[in-house]
């Protein structure tokens, strides 16, 4: 018996993705991740966009982005573990040592600081959800850092492992197979499928591997996106996949009670503001700059769409050899 139904999971996503705080923290993400991206359009006025309107943004946050992180993964992150007595120095190195060992496991090439820091400079704000696997299957930790647009939950201003977590996300048919199918006490010796129209548990066997979506009736092929929908409260994870036009029910892949004494994932802002409304709270490092940015490609367009559109008031046509009589043609 799931701890929660699918109707459930549907319904804490939809509140919070309609939560008017929430909805305007992601609207105003949106426009810096466009900005960074040079795709910000820049406010003229009126009259410039009858015409013909020429955007020419700089590249000045991607290149001090870019500066900054490559600076900043020279450090060195280190743990300094201090014994309570002298009988404990053997142990404070051994959790040293550990701790060294899993940073170095989770942030692989320092991939998850990259990302979360590219987070905190441009967008405000990134997530990091600690996932924990099959133990008998090696080392069972990794850390996601998932797309900011993806992820929901409930403002506030320091760092803080939420109260609750929803994500809505897309991957493959393929991918969602391999992640989902025979999972350790949940959907052991069963694989995802999508068969006579609906999305069900099939038994696994030698002619049936976790691969290999079944493609008649309309359904998805392996290469094809589907819908994820996953909530993480401070008991269970609970992932569903939506409907997608394919199942009006939805289905359960994935439940687990929570091993990480809350919600396993903690939300990481670049600077944080208790003076300014909820939903401006998380603000990115970059915050000046990319005001000072947006100044800048207005400027930019304003001078290239003006030098674009100018055209002279009169054109009047005049003879060679009457203008070289007038004496109006210039002398060689």
């Amino acid at each position: 018996m799931c701890a929660k139904s699918v109707n459930e999971v549907r319904d804490i996503i939809e509140y919070l993705e309609r939560d008017s705080d929430i909805k305007e923290m992601h609207t105003q993400a949106k426009s810096r991740q466009d900005l960074y991206s040079m795709l910000d359009i820049p406010d003229l006025p009126d009259h410039m966009h009858a015409n013909q309107f020429t955007v020419i943004n700089t590249p000045l946050l991607i290149h001090i982005t870019n500066s900054i992180l490559a600076d900043v993964e020279a450090f060195n992150t280190s743990t300094v573990v201090t014994p309570f007595g002298p009988g404990h120095q053997d142990e404070a190195d051994k959790i040293e040592q550990w701790a060294a060992l899993f940073r170095q496991r989770v942030n692989d090439g320092g991939r998850v600081d990259r990302e979360k820091r590219q987070g905190q400079l441009g967008i405000g704000w990134a997530v990091n959800i600690l996932h924990f696997g099959d133990p008998s299957k090696g080392f069972p930790w990794s850390v996601e850092v998932p797309a900011y647009d993806t992820c929901f939950f409930p403002v506030t201003a320091a760092p803080c492992r939420p109260s609750i977590l929803a994500r809505r996300f897309k991957m493959t048919v393929r991918d969602a197979q391999k992640r989902y199918s025979n999972k350790r006490g949940f959907s052991e010796g069963r694989r995802l499928a999508w068969e006579n129209g609906t999305t069900d548990w099939v038994p696994m066997s030698d002619d049936r591997p976790v691969e290999g979506a079944t493609t008649s009736g309309g359904m998805p092929k392996p290469w094809e996106e589907i819908e994820i929908l996953a909530v993480y409260d401070e008991d269970y994870i609970c992932h569903i996949v939506d409907k997608g036009g394919m199942d009006a029910k939805g289905l359960i892949v994935w439940e687990s009670k929570q091993l990480a004494g809350g919600v396993n994932a903690v939300i990481v802002p670049g600077n944080t503001s208790n003076i300014r409304k909820a939903s401006e709270r998380l603000e990115p490092i970059l915050w000046p700059i990319q005001q000072q940015v947006k100044m800048m490609n207005r400027i930019r367009a304003w001078y290239a769409t003006e030098a674009e559109n100018m055209k002279p008031d009169i054109v009047a046509a005049i003879d060679p050899d009457k203008a070289q009589a007038s004496g109006q043609a210039p002398q060689p």
